[in-house]
């Protein structure tokens, strides 16, 4: 009985994303007001190759890719993401994600001496 309520709950998850739907929107942090998402794009294949970028009203942008490598299972990944701090900086970082572990790129992040 389980299984079947779990299979009617993903069904119907993945049918909400084939119709237009209106979009959703999240609560700003540090402004407590709703802020719309402006785009809210996902693509996952049967080999489990992934992409999805979004953007909302207050300018965050985020954009990922990824897909698997080797048998063990383990995922590459490389995106970027952009937002504006507090003190009106712009902020952009760009990552890869790999079996080196997180490597972020940014003008904004710290240099060793």
């Amino acid at each position: 009985m389980k299984l079947v309520i779990l299979a009617l709950v993903a069904t119907a998850a993945s049918a909400a994303t084939l119709y237009d739907a209106p979009r959703p929107q999240v609560r700003a942090l540090d402004s407590g007001e709703n802020v719309a998402i402006l785009r809210d794009d996902r693509l996952i294949d049967d080999e489990g190759k992934y992409n999805f970028d979004f953007e909302t009203a207050n300018g965050i942008s985020v954009s990922e890719s990824g897909s698997p490598v080797g048998e063990d299972g383990a995922i590459n990944s490389a995106g970027s993401f952009s937002y504006t701090a507090p003190d009106g900086t712009p902020v952009h970082v760009e990552f890869v994600a790999d079996e080196r572990g997180f490597q972020p790129q940014s003008d904004l992040l710290p240099v060793a001496p």
